[in-house]
Formats: C-alpha cells, sequence, structure tokens
C-alpha cells in the first residue's frame, strides 16, 4: 500500500484487480496479490520475527529474478542506504525499552522525551525506488546500563544482514555518523 502509495487498503483493492497491475504483480511474484483485509488479518497475527523473514525471502526472490540487476554499482554492488528514523516520541516513557534525552540539563526549563528509533537497511534504485533489507529496532534492553544507539543497533544489522544474504555484493550509503572503525571492520 504504501509503495504504491495508495491512501487506504480500499484503494489497492481496486487497482489490485486491474489488468495491468494484476499481470506485473503476477511476473514479478508469480502469485496473485490477496484482498487487503486478508492481508490485515495475517499481519495481526504474525509474530514480528516472521514479518522478517517473509520480507527476506521477497527481497531474496527479486535479487534471484535480476529485477535490480540494472541499478548496481560499476555493474556490481547493489547499494544500501544505512539510516535511522524516529518512530514516536512522547512526554513520558510508555514502556521499559524507550530511549530517552534529556534537554537543558540542570536548568529550571530541564526536560526528557522518550522515543523509539528503528535503523534500516535499503536496498535504492536510481529511480527513487527502494526496498526494506533489514529493520533494528534501537532500543534499551531489559537491564542495560548505557542506552541503546544506531551504531549498536547498525552491529546488530549487519550481522543479521550477513546471515541473510552473504555474498551480495553491496556499497553501503550513510551519514557522518558511520565513518569510523568499527563500521569499516564490519
Amino acid at each position: 500500500m504504501f509503495v504504491l502509495k495508495e491512501g487506504s487498503r480500499n484503494a489497492l483493492n481496486n487497482i489490485r484487480i486491474t489488468g495491468e497491475f494484476a499481470k506485473n504483480f503476477f511476473k514479478v511474484f508469480g502469485k496473485r496479490l490477496p484482498h487487503m483485509d486478508t492481508v490485515d488479518e495475517v499481519l495481526r497475527r504474525l509474530d514480528p520475527s516472521e514479518l522478517e523473514k517473509i520480507k527476506t525471502e521477497l527481497v531474496k526472490s527479486l535479487i534471484n529474478k535480476k529485477v535490480f540487476y540494472k541499478f548496481r554499482l560499476f555493474g556490481s554492488y547493489y547499494k544500501i542506504a544505512v539510516d535511522a528514523t524516529g518512530i514516536m516520541q512522547v512526554e513520558e516513557g510508555h514502556c521499559d525499552r524507550c530511549l530517552k534525552k534529556t534537554y537543558n540539563k540542570g536548568k529550571e526549563n530541564e526536560y526528557t522525551v522518550y522515543f523509539h528509533n528503528v535503523l534500516e537497511a535499503k536496498l535504492i534504485c536510481e529511480n527513487g525506488f527502494c526496498i526494506s533489507l533489514g529493520t533494528e529496532w534501537i532500543e534499551n534492553p531489559d537491564d542495560y546500563q548505557k542506552q541503546d544507539c544506531e551504531q549498536k543497533a547498525f552491529k546488530r544489522l549487519a550481522e543479521k544482514q550477513k546471515q541473510n544474504i552473504p555474498k551480495l555484493p553491496i556499497c553501503i550509503v550513510a551519514d557522518g555518523l558511520y565513518p569510523n572503525k568499527p563500521f569499516f571492520e564490519i
């Protein structure tokens, strides 16, 4: 729904049965796109780790079918953008895993915000298309001494990606937070 920029499940249901869309979807995936209410029902029941497995298998299938082949850098490397993004921010922590940041420490107007971030690795193409390869939550463990961060999450995400798609030749596209020794070692 989001990839196709449709505003609702109903809108996607309307285009999923049109001739051209249905034909192209079947050509890429070898399946018909199900009704979006059915998709919603299944997604609500699935464990998030199962969704990651499904996403990985779908991406592997697209890579094996060479869908992104023409977008490789220098004809060899798939471009992978890695960056964190905020999911939510609240004034009071709503769970034990919330990250927190205090502003104006020690001053009269000191305040703390609680938030959740996620690190994404996305395969990016020159035509503007991008697809998620992996997601890693940036959140505090149960007994944390030091807060989780984007660089720690990168180590976890990189390990998962090495297991999921071990031989994929990649070039990582990242911001100024990443050029450091641990990043280059990974």
